[in-house]
Order: C-alpha cells, then structure tokens, then sequence
C-alpha cells in the first residue's frame, strides 16, 4: 500500500484551536471537501489568518483549483505554508494566478517546483506586499534563485530563506547587492556550499536592518571566519547561525573575542561543531562576563563536556540576574549617569566602549582588530 492510498483510508479533517491565528491541515488527502471545510473555518473563525498544509498530498488538478480559488477569495488570508505535499511547478501556476497582493507570508518546504516553478512565484511576488518569503529544499538552481531575488518586493520583504538550494556564487553575490535595497532582518543561507567570495559579498553589503544571518551546514572552516567575525564585530548583528561546520577551538575563540565588540549581540549556534572542545570555555565566559544582551550559546553536539556546559550556563544566568537588577535600578533613577556606564534603549548598564563603538570608527576597528589577533 504505498502513502496515498494509505492517507485515502486514514481520512484527516483540518485542526484548528479557537482563538488560535493557524489553521492546520496534516497526513492526508486534499480533496474538494476538505477545502471546502477550511473555507467555513475561516468564514466562522475572523481570527484565523494562516494555512498549514502539511505531510499531505492533493488528490487532482481541480483541488489545485479549488486552493487557488480559496487563497483568492479570503482577503482575510494573510500566510500559506506548504511542506512535503507534492508540488510542482505546474501546482504552483495555478495556486498564485490569482490576485495574491495580500499575502505576506509564502512558506515552501520540501516541495520540487524547480526552477520552472520559482519563475513562476517571481511573476506573482514582484506586486505583492511579501514579508516572508521561504523558499527551503525546493530544487532550485541559481536561474530560479536570481529571478526570485530580482522580482522580492523590497520594501516589505523582512525574511529570506534560501535554504537546501543550488546556488552557484555569481548569484550569491547579487543577493548581496540587492540587500542594500531591502529592509531584511532575516538571511537564511544554510546548506548552499557558500563560497568564500560569496560570504564575503554577504557580510559586507552595508545593511540597517539585517540582523540574524544563518550559515549553517556549509562546511565553513577558520579560514572562512574573517568575514563572519567583522561582521559580528563591526556591524549591529543579534543573531549568527553556525551549526554543523567545521570550526574548531581556534574558530569559536576568535568569534567569541569578535562577539566581546558587540554589545548588542544576542544568540550564536555553534551546535554539532564537533571539533570545539573545553578548550574554548575560558574565552567564551570571559566574552559572557557583562555582556548583558548575550542570551543564548547553543554548543550541543560538539565535545564541550558537561562541565564546561554548566560553567557557561552559570555565567548566562548570572548575568541575565544582572541585567533585570540594571533594568530596576534605572527605571527607579532615570538620569542617573555612573562613571564608565551609560544607559541606553532597553535601559542596560552597559560599557562605555559601546558610545566609543556608535561614534568612532577607528577606534572600533582597533579594537576589534586588537582582540581578534594580528593572524587573521
């Protein structure tokens, strides 16, 4: 019995939690009256704006349609996700033909559409009011890639995943032209053997907004950090994602030393960089020590022990104390200045290296060519 037929004898309805923003639809069949109940579901339901269909597979063409007709109709609808249905580029003509300018969110996962069908999605975006745009283990080479980049609408486009994709270098280095003009806050780029050049054109396209930059599972060594750890240093980046590489103790000191700069860091994912061992607990709890924004240091599946785990934890914890005590002591005392501190945004007691790194940029980069080590 292969998976259709054994979804046709499990039939499914779609799952929706009242009061809930999400409707889902998972492992079965899509047929006419399946479509049809999710159609009342948003008619009775004013606070369900998104669609989830997932692990399921649509049964013929005229469902196709009928989807289409349901995302056309439903002004309401304001994000579709698909994963692991079936789609191809065909599919994806029908679904998006019509008027889809209110969709801001487009998610496809594990969908086979090719480049034929990334075309296609290009000729329906470029109008559009799209904020989020995933497009991740779709079979799309670097032609479907370019027109999808070339077409994203600028101005509202805030995510971008590009992930399990074919993307050859020259196209990687047009994104990285075209993000000046955009107002991203999110770059996904894992698992498309990014290239040096191509990282290099990434980090170094003047951005405001871009924030979080994933690069994972692209077999990334030391010797491609040089980029990664000025961008972490110079720039005003939260969030970096670089698990499943190749980085080593040598890697994870010099991105912590790049990340002590950054006072407005949050997050990085070094997960299953097996080659970072306790070697590299020293350097990364003395960048923990009073940074206050630094919240989340992701090392499961590499070989840093328990111990090591623990210690860094501890420093988290301890500062995430000293961060809430800063918060009410200054909201209590509002223009108070100490010496060597100033209070800024989120109201954080916070080094006066952070005023030197906003103003001078000379001394910015000294400093963070002096803690990095003359070896880059």
């Amino acid at each position: 019995m292969d998976n259709k037929e054994l979804r046709e004898d499990h039939p499914r309805l779609p799952v929706y939690e009242p009061g809930s923003d999400t409707l889902y639809f998972r492992d079965g069949v899509i047929t006419s009256g399946v479509v049809h109940t999710i159609s009342e579901i948003f008619r009775e339901h004013p606070a369900c704006i998104n669609l989830i269909i997932r692990n399921s597979c649509i049964e013929n063409e005229r469902v196709v349609d009928d989807l289409a007709n349901l995302i056309s109709t439903t002004s309401r609808l304001s994000g579709i996700g698909f994963d692991n249905v079936g789609l191809d580029h065909t599919s994806i003509e029908r679904l998006f033909a019509k008027d889809i300018r209110g969709i801001r969110i487009i998610s496809l996962l594990n969908e086979n559409i090719g480049d034929l069908g990334a075309i296609c999605l290009s000729n329906y975006i470029c109008d559009s009011s799209l904020e989020f745009l995933c497009v991740c283990n779709c079979g799309i080479e670097s032609r479907g890639v370019r027109h999808l980049i070339d077409a994203m609408p600028t101005a509202t486009m805030k995510v971008l995943d590009l992930s399990k994709n074919d993307i050859h270098e020259d196209v990687v280095v047009h994104l990285a032209n075209i993000i000046p003009r955009t107002r991203l806050i999110h770059l996904n780029l894992n698992s498309i053997n990014i290239t040096r050049r191509g990282l290099e054109a990434i980090c170094a396209a003047p951005t405001d907004t871009l924030v979080t930059y994933e690069f994972a599972s692209n077999r990334l060594s030391n010797d491609h950090l040089l980029p990664i750890l000025l961008l972490i240093a110079l720039r005003q980046v939260k969030r970096v994602v670089l698990y499943n590489n190749l980085i080593d103790d040598v890697g994870a000191n010099k991105l912590f030393s790049a990340i002590d700069v950054n006072q407005d860091f949050e997050c990085i994912d070094l997960r299953s960089n097996v080659r970072i061992t306790d070697q590299s607990v020293d350097c990364i709890i003395i960048a923990v020590h009073e940074h206050y924004c630094l919240r989340r240091i992701l090392l499961d599946g590499t070989s840093v022990s328990e111990k090591g785990m623990y210690s860094v934890s501890r420093k988290l914890r301890a500062n995430h104390k000293s961060r809430i005590n800063a918060r009410r002591f200054l909201y209590k005392s509002r223009r108070l200045r100490l010496p060597n501190t100033y209070m800024f945004g989120r109201g954080f007691l916070c080094k006066r290296v952070d005023i030197y790194r906003r103003t001078n940029v000379r001394f910015v980069i000294s400093r963070a060519l002096y803690l990095l080590g003359d070896d880059l």
